[in-house]
């Protein structure tokens, strides 16, 4: 009697892992369709690595799109957050009059 409750219960195992996988399975096409269609929806297919952009506005968008173009701005952000924090602190220690002239150059460019 004993072996024939450890053969059930191995049967029941090996359908559980079948159903997992299975499951898994499912949902891996599913995330890699979802996976596509989102790179289909952010790059478009004119602007594949296939097709050169044509027109002024395509190149454009190509490059407001494009990986270089969010680390400049994410650059520029970083660089624009430790100026604040430099000028803060050089602005606590000096009086009102004595604020250095190169802070509003610095302001210009992040501006």
């Amino acid at each position: 009697i004993r072996n024939t409750h450890r053969v059930k219960e191995m049967r029941r195992g090996s359908s559980r892992v079948s159903f997992v996988r299975k499951t898994m399975l499912a949902q891996h096409v599913k995330a890699q369709e979802a996976a596509s269609r989102l790179t289909f929806v952010r790059t478009g297919i004119r602007y594949s690595m296939f097709t050169k952009p044509q027109t002024r506005r395509e190149r454009l968008a190509k490059f407001l799109s494009s990986t270089l173009f969010n680390n400049i701005i994410m650059g520029l952000i970083l660089g624009n957050a430790i100026m604040l924090g430099i000028e803060i602190d050089v602005s606590s220690q000096l009086g009102q009059n004595e604020i250095p002239v190169w802070f509003g150059l610095v302001n210009n460019v992040f501006v």
